[in-house]
């Protein structure tokens, strides 16, 4: 997926400069224009071919790609209609093969502002498999961050998050604009056409929604992941612990009779030494057994048996 990389002309610049990358594709520019009854395409390499292609009773599309920005424009004029691509490929087939095929709510059948419409709607419609590829990333982080926390689902999570901000920021602008020719009045656009940009304004809003409940989605895993990764640093320093609370005492009887002083009486009774070791393994022992017992040895179960659950 593309990331949002919107560029701006330098500080003071004309109005209507544009920035266009030096690594840009080329420009290339193909013109379909249609009536009831027919349909022509055509490749061209100069703008003053148009010229030739303008027809009062037609519908032409000039499709520009390659333009060099982050963004998709769309102008509509008087019979015709004229996009700006940032690059080659778009998810336009579809409004082509209605051209073409003339079926159902003939697009030839209307004008320039019903294939503006077209466009758009396409354009909000191509959100939602997108969407749905990221909701299904979250499902599966959402499984993986409880069991296999780690910076690798970290940074997969991020990207999502960050894939999620960048569709707000493209379909927010569009939604503003569909709702603007809604409800303005404008020479260009008829009745009927408007009629059908409620449904792509409606579309705009129920992609706005999912987006931002995946955001929310994504920020809560956020949390949880936090959450997991603190519980697994809080099983690992509760084991540190009670490995050094088993060896402490261990350690002070070791180091009180390593002592070198030449008086120490229970140095010469000969059953004292097996009796040290006696003592020391029933208090490492005991203690290891009473850890146990309060479930500080294995994984945070909350003082829980493993086969206890705590709504039973």
């Amino acid at each position: 997926m593309m990331v949002f990389t919107k560029r701006y002309p330098s500080v003071g610049a004309v109005p209507g400069t544009l920035v266009i990358a030096e690594d840009a594709p080329p420009p290339r520019i193909h013109v379909i224009v249609y009536t009831p009854e027919s349909v022509r395409e055509h490749d061209i390499s100069d703008v003053e071919q148009l010229q030739g292609l303008i027809s009062e009773d037609a519908v032409m599309w000039v499709d520009v790609q390659g333009f060099g920005d982050e963004q998709v424009s769309i102008v509509l004029g008087k019979g015709y209609v004229l996009t700006f691509q940032e690059r080659y490929g778009d998810v336009l087939d579809p409004v082509r093969r209605r051209i073409h095929e003339g079926k159902g709510l003939t697009l030839r059948g209307q004008g320039a502002d019903y294939l503006a419409y077209a466009i758009q709607d396409t354009i909000i419609d191509g959100y939602y498999p997108v969407l749905e590829i990221l909701g299904d990333q979250l499902a599966d982080l959402e499984d993986k961050i409880m069991t296999q926390p780690g910076p690798r689902l970290l940074r997969k999570l991020n990207r999502t998050k960050n894939m999620l901000s960048d569709l707000r920021r493209s379909l927010w602008p569009q939604r503003e604009s569909v709702n603007s020719l809604i409800r303005d009045e404008h020479p260009l656009v008829t009745d009927v056409t408007r009629m059908y940009l409620r449904d792509t304004y409606d579309h705009c809003i129920q992609t706005t929604e999912v987006i931002e409940m995946y955001r929310e989605m994504a920020g809560g895993l956020m949390n949880t992941y936090l959450s997991s990764m603190a519980n697994r640093t809080n099983d690992v320093m509760r084991v540190l612990t009670v490995m050094a609370s088993i060896f402490i005492p261990l350690t002070f009887l070791a180091g009180i009779y390593g002592m070198n002083f030449d008086y120490m009486p229970e140095l010469h009774f000969w059953w004292f030494y097996p009796l040290m070791w006696l003592a020391m393994l029933l208090l490492g022992g005991t203690m290891v057994l009473y850890f146990y017992r309060k479930g500080w040895m294995s994984a945070s179960t909350n003082g829980l048996p493993d086969d206890e659950d705590p709504e039973d």
